[in-house]
């Protein structure tokens, strides 16, 4: 009879083990901020079609060297403009949307200010590292 029991016992401490180690590989990479190390014109058309697709918008336009210096980006609309292409004076009602690359293990993504949404970025497009400064 002690014997069973000491055989149950060290089955269900196996058992017990095995899941903590599959919940500990199962648990997901933190999110670290990202940098862009080495800026190229098929980067900053993936990021602009990215960000496009994360804030749901046509078409965006970004600096070449968006997210050298840092994980963040501020976005504005852009300003209207009439016939004669001089700036319509009014109001902007629209708040800056920001934006920030984010690495998550081997994969970089963005994400929304709020972290609503997020898009998966092709780490074979641009050369990017984890922030360290």
């Amino acid at each position: 009879m002690s014997f069973h029991r000491t055989l149950i016992a060290s089955l269900g401490l196996v058992l017990l083990l095995s899941d903590c180690s599959l919940q500990a590989e199962s648990s997901p990479q933190p999110l670290k901020p990202g940098l862009i190390i080495k800026p190229n014109p098929a980067c900053t058309a993936e990021l602009q079609q990215a960000i496009a697709l994360l804030l749901d918008v046509e078409q965006v336009t970004i600096a070449s060297d968006a997210f050298t210096q840092s994980n963040r980006l501020t976005l504005e609309r852009k300003q209207h403009r009439d016939a004669n292409g001089q700036l319509v004076m009014g109001r902007t009602l629209t708040i800056p949307t920001n934006v920030q690359l984010l690495m998550q293990g081997k994969q970089y993504l963005l994400q929304d200010e709020q972290g609503n949404q997020t898009q998966l970025l092709s780490s074979e497009l641009c050369k990017l590292s984890a922030k360290t400064r």
